[in-house]
């Protein structure tokens, strides 16, 4: 069975630094004949905008080659493409050890190869979808889930729609919402105390504030007002290492 597969390399491999590690990636990907359309991201054409040149050709595998802020940048185009998603990072990344994907080159363009797919959840909060989770630090915030009762944090603490994290599922249909209050003073003898958390399961709900709140989406700063979130359960389809 033949592949399309449409490459997408992040700006930061066009670095002098990095020639030795793309023409090793570029020869395994000849090797196991992944070749594929690439396109790299210019000062005139972001990841997002590739991203759509891919889909307009009828690529049916997109692998986002960079980090896991490519992924992040990348994830609102192909969020509602009928597509399967490959990942090849290159540098330590805490959505492909989720994924089972592994960091060293030549192991990760194996993965690929074998082209183990396996559907994963997908965050969407407003109508922006997230892949890992959503963080809310202000205090004003309230989560109201699913109508059936709320939720709130004190000062020193937060909130976390979790999607793809340690400890969480990602194929359950269900976002983790964890409440975290951190410890504020250190005891004057022994440790400090661990930090209290509150652990629920949710498959929507909105984030109140009475007016504007400030919320990290994938590691990007929001802002908004009562901004609903939901689960679209098994949204996309990754290509993942045998032991995700």
């Amino acid at each position: 069975m033949t592949y399309q597969y449409a490459y997408l390399f992040d700006a930061k491999l066009s670095d002098r630094s990095q020639e030795r590690w793309v023409s090793r990636l570029e020869a395994e990907l000849s090797r196991r004949h992944l070749a594929g359309q690439v396109l790299r991201e210019g000062a005139f054409h972001g990841l997002k905008e590739l991203a759509k040149e891919a889909l307009s050709k009828g690529a049916a595998t997109v692998i986002i080659v960079g980090n896991d802020a490519s992924l992040v940048k990348v994830l609102p185009v192909i969020a509602d493409a009928n597509v399967v998603i490959g990942y090849i990072p290159s540098e330590p990344s805490m959505i492909a050890k989720q994924l089972s994907i592994p960091e060293k080159l030549e192991d990760s363009v194996n993965c690929l190869a074998a082209r183990f797919v396996r559907q994963v959840d997908l965050g969407m909060v407003g109508d922006r979808p997230f892949l890992t989770e959503v963080v809310i630090r202000d205090p004003k915030a309230v989560l109201d889930i699913g109508g059936k009762y709320t939720i709130s944090c004190q000062q020193n603490g937060a909130m976390r729609l979790v999607n793809l994290m340690a400890g969480s599922k990602s194929d359950d249909g269900e976002l983790d919402v964890f409440v975290d209050v951190e410890t504020v003073k250190k005891p004057l003898f022994g440790s400090p105390k661990p930090a209290a958390r509150t652990h629920v399961k949710a498959t929507n709900g909105q984030i109140k504030a009475g007016g504007q709140v400030r919320i990290s989406v994938d590691g990007v700063e929001l802002n908004g007002s009562d901004i609903a979130f939901s689960v679209r359960p098994n949204g996309l389809k990754w290509i993942v290492g045998r032991r995700s």
